[in-house]
């Protein structure tokens, strides 16, 4: 009886346990970008920031040197997200969350 308790508890323990998939926060068309950009020595300030949007992940690259805001946004596949609204722009700005700055410019 013991060890049929035993089993049951353990069952249930690793039943019970979440499988977190572990995901890499650099997708590969950003670690292209970000190469092309050093290679070119355009990089300057520049930063790569992961933020979540409408349950989704966008990435952003961002430079203070730059006269475009908000032009180098991407959904997860690497499309660049075309702002059809200055109320989506607005939604983004004050919608997105769990910011993860990914990349600095070491320049």
């Amino acid at each position: 009886m013991r060890n049929t308790c035993l089993l049951f508890i353990l069952f249930v323990f690793f039943a019970s346990c979440e499988k977190k998939q572990t995901e890499d926060p650099m997708p590969g068309w950003l670690l292209e970008i970000i190469e092309e950009k050093n290679q070119n020595d355009l990089c300057y300030y520049l930063s790569a920031t992961r933020y979540v949007w409408k349950g989704e992940y966008y990435y952003e690259l961002y430079s203070p040197l730059s006269s475009c805001y908000l032009c180098d946004v991407f959904d997860a596949s690497g499309h660049r997200v075309s702002w059809e609204t200055y109320e989506q722009v607005e939604d983004y700005e004050l919608f997105r969350t769990d910011e993860i700055i990914l990349w600095v410019c070491d320049m």
